[in-house]
């Protein structure tokens, strides 16, 4: 077995338990020629994250002189386009950063002109490889009623923290919750953000003397999440918090 068809079953296998909840089934990938392992040992392919950086590792040193970034980003090309810059690492790793995080379930393919960097048959020029952005999911927890004051149970807040399984703009996952009380849009605190987990406190909730319900609803399309969370109701001194999860076709789950 060739050095690349050892890579390449590195990589596929981990896809292949991934790929069900990424991409559709219409999804072809490229075929890579197995000759290739002469010339490359290692590249990025499978599903990756979205801040990752795209690497093709050769078998040998490159022997040639050193390319400036701009030279060197010219020997990529990525449908569809993808702004960003490339690299050495070192004399047998080139490495091609974006400039913004990748989109979510992106699907890339790469051409690389490995002719510029080593001698190699005309039937190799180029190394044509691909690589899909892992889909992204969220999820929202909700910890509990609290009492401002433990002596007046009037104003009450709700805390809590939405998960996502993949880097994710701050600003953008504030976007996709919303909470009101009998109708009343009501405030959002968003409090420090670790790792993929942002904290959350719903501001203002006012316990009256008879039931009143607390609207809380999360919106997964703008990740383009196909996961269907659970709708829930929580009781405690008069409130009904109840969430409502709307899917990626637009339906309400209620």
């Amino acid at each position: 077995m060739s050095t690349l068809k050892t890579i390449l079953l590195t990589i596929l296998v981990p896809m292949m338990m991934i790929l069900p909840s990424c991409v559709g089934p219409e999804t072809q990938f490229i075929q890579v020629d197995p000759a290739f392992g002469n010339y490359i040992s290692a590249y990025t392919s499978g599903v990756i994250a979205r801040r990752d950086r795209i690497k093709i590792i050769l078998t040998k040193e490159y022997e040639g002189k050193f390319m400036d970034s701009k030279e060197l980003t010219g020997l990529f090309e990525f449908e569809p386009a993808l702004e960003g810059y490339a690299t050495w690492v070192d004399k047998r790793t080139i490495e091609y950063t974006p400039l913004k995080p990748l989109p979510v379930a992106g699907n890339f393919i790469v051409g690389f002109e490995l002719n510029k960097v080593m001698e190699v048959p005309h039937k190799y020029k180029e190394f044509r490889f691909q690589f899909i952005v892992k889909n992204q999911n969220m999820s929202v927890m909700l910890q509990g009623l609290q009492s401002y004051d433990r002596f007046s149970y009037e104003w009450q807040q709700l805390d809590g923290r939405v998960e996502v399984s993949d880097w994710a703009d701050t600003s953008e996952v504030r976007k996709t919750l919303a909470a009101s009380q009998e109708g009343k849009k009501l405030k959002i605190n968003w409090g420090y953000t670790s790792g993929h987990t942002h904290y959350f406190s719903i501001d203002s909730i006012v316990r009256k003397e008879k039931e009143s319900i607390v609207l809380v609803e999360w919106n997964g399309k703008r990740y383009a999440t196909k996961e269907v969370r659970p709708i829930f109701a929580e009781e405690a001194d008069g409130i009904v918090v109840v969430t409502i999860y709307v899917c990626h076709s637009g339906r309400e789950r209620r």
